[in-house]
């Protein structure tokens, strides 16, 4: 097995579900030396691994030095049309995970982690999936030495946030994750895992963009093929 290299990780998002999820598990990994969380409010951290940064995501670019020093970048941006409107929810969704990547790559980040959502779509006529979409198009084509991107579920968590019509379908899904934890559902906890997984496996050949479908991130979660290769 080679030696893993220490990493800096880099987190976006890390007030939702996903991103407190995925810092918990960094803070608790010995490959990771330093976590940067980087978002528009505190996400209240208190461990010598944490950096926090406070930005205006309106002006990434007098923030250039809060994406420098990451080797590996975690984006979980994200908000919802009932949140935030129309446009409130591309900006989030496209014009803040865009403009995040690619100060990133400029700041030196070989390898980013994006996650949109199955179905995501950037020639859909639906605002949801396109918006996901064209964020995928728009990371890709940035020319990271490594993007990936990661369609989970439904993501099953409990919010601080009120959300009835999700509860309500968490609660009709529970059963049929269950069963099959795979066929509809997606815990947050084993996003994260299968994300910080990945960041030690290697893509075949040249590759330097994949997709992992909900399936994929359960076996990259349990560890199976990890294969501690970079």
């Amino acid at each position: 097995m080679a030696t893993v290299s220490p990493l800096v990780g880099l987190v976006l998002g890390g007030t939702g579900a996903t991103g407190k999820a995925l810092i918990t598990q960094l803070l608790e990994d010995s490959n990771f030396t330093k976590v940067i969380v980087v978002g528009r409010r505190t996400a209240s951290l208190s461990d010598d691994k944490v950096k926090e940064i406070i930005i205006d995501f309106d002006r990434i670019k007098d923030h250039s030095s809060a994406f420098t020093g990451a080797d590996v970048a975690f984006c979980c941006l994200g908000t919802t049309r009932g949140k935030s409107g129309v446009e409130g929810f591309k900006k989030v969704d496209y014009e803040f995970v865009v403009n995040s990547a690619e100060a990133l790559k400029t700041g030196g980040c070989k390898h980013f982690h994006l996650v949109t959502s199955a179905g995501a779509n950037a020639n859909s006529r639906l605002l949801y999936p396109q918006t996901k979409g064209r964020a995928e198009e728009a990371v890709r084509a940035l020319g990271f030495p490594r993007v990936s991107v990661y369609h989970p579920k439904m993501l099953l968590t409990k919010r601080d946030e009120s959300r009835p019509a999700e509860s309500l379908f968490q609660s009709l899904l529970a059963p049929v994750a269950w069963a099959s934890p795979t066929l509809l559902t997606t815990r947050c906890s084993t996003l994260a895992r299968a994300m910080i997984n990945n960041c030690f496996n290697s893509l075949p050949g040249d590759d330097t963009y994949e997709v992992v479908d909900n399936a994929k991130i359960h076996v990259l979660a349990d560890g199976s093929s990890k294969d501690k290769s970079t």
